[in-house]
């Protein structure tokens, strides 16, 4: 009887820390809009109005003043049925790259994958970008040094779950818009 209680024990201590909920600014995948209430005191939040807009979230929360490993940047939070299923940065500058990949390394661990390109800017100056991503069963990270602009990086945060619901959506979408011509 002790050596079950020891296993079964075991077997729940491994499995509770190996699949962790990700967590973001204390905000976490597949939480409601009101842990972005609780987070941040200036966030401004509201409904999807149109049917396109409603393949990218049914609600949406803006953070306009914030920083992302002391850098400044605008937060975007996304939802599908009252879950959490996007984060995205605006307007985070590429100088501050470096420090925000090293910071994510430290809490997230090593990045799953890391693609490295060119990239040029509207003079034709050249420059290496670097696409990292993380990836789980539970999410994707993607950190993208040069995202449009070469002053500006992004950090995108996927839940699994939600991507998926994103590809119903976009589909759903996109055949109706064939049947409307």
């Amino acid at each position: 009887m002790k050596k079950m209680k020891l296993i079964l024990t075991l077997y729940f201590l491994f499995f509770s820390y190996s699949v962790q909920a990700f967590e973001f600014k204390g905000v976490m995948l597949g939480s409601p809009p009101s842990s972005v209430y609780g987070s941040f005191n200036d966030a401004f939040c509201n409904d999807a109005k149109t049917e396109k807009s409603k393949t990218y979230n049914d609600h949406s929360c803006m953070v306009f003043k914030s920083t992302v490993a002391g850098i400044p940047t605008a937060l975007g939070f996304y939802y599908f049925d009252n879950k959490l299923w996007k984060i995205s940065t605006f307007e985070l500058k590429s100088s501050g790259h470096n420090e925000l990949k090293a910071a994510l390394i430290r809490k997230y661990g090593k990045p799953t994958v890391e693609k490295n390109t060119t990239v040029s800017n509207a003079m034709g100056a050249k420059f290496k970008n670097v696409e990292t991503e993380w990836v789980t069963d539970e999410y994707k990270m993607v950190l993208i040094k040069y995202n449009g602009k070469i002053s500006e990086s992004s950090l995108n945060i996927y839940s699994s779950n939600g991507m998926k619901e994103f590809v119903l959506r976009m589909k759903a979408y996109k055949k109706g818009a064939v049947n409307d011509l």
